[in-house]
């Protein structure tokens, strides 16, 4: 445990970048219990989600083109999946967060897809 000071941040950041929502519990969890500052928690877990959510888009980006070019069907299918998408593409979002799980508010998310967070 005197580790964690130390190292706690670095380990938070790490982890919300392979793994958001069971790394935010332990840390709040770590908070909670003193070991750790919850405004340097949050800068690390932002950072490490943030930088995790990126990383991941833009290979798997990469890969799904590749793929839909190989594939007829998915050439196909693509316009019509891409036109619904970009139609209700925060609602799809807002739908996928509230049916699986409530997640914690990812603010990297809402300020891209310009999704208010409350207030305005």
């Amino acid at each position: 445990m005197r580790l964690l000071p130390k190292y706690g941040y670095f380990a938070v950041l790490l982890a919300a970048f392979w793994e958001g929502e069971a790394t935010l519990i332990a840390a709040g969890a770590l908070c909670g219990a003193g070991y750790l500052d919850w405004r340097l928690t949050i800068v690390a877990a932002a950072i490490g989600g943030a930088a995790g959510d990126q990383i991941y888009f833009y290979a798997a980006h990469e890969r799904a083109a590749r793929l839909v070019q190989k594939s007829s069907r998915l050439r196909r299918w693509f316009p019509t999946v891409q036109r619904f998408v970009l139609k209700h593409g925060t609602r799809l979002c807002h739908c996928r967060n509230v049916t699986t799980q409530i997640q914690p508010a990812k603010l990297d998310q809402c300020l891209c897809l310009g999704i208010s967070l409350g207030g305005n």
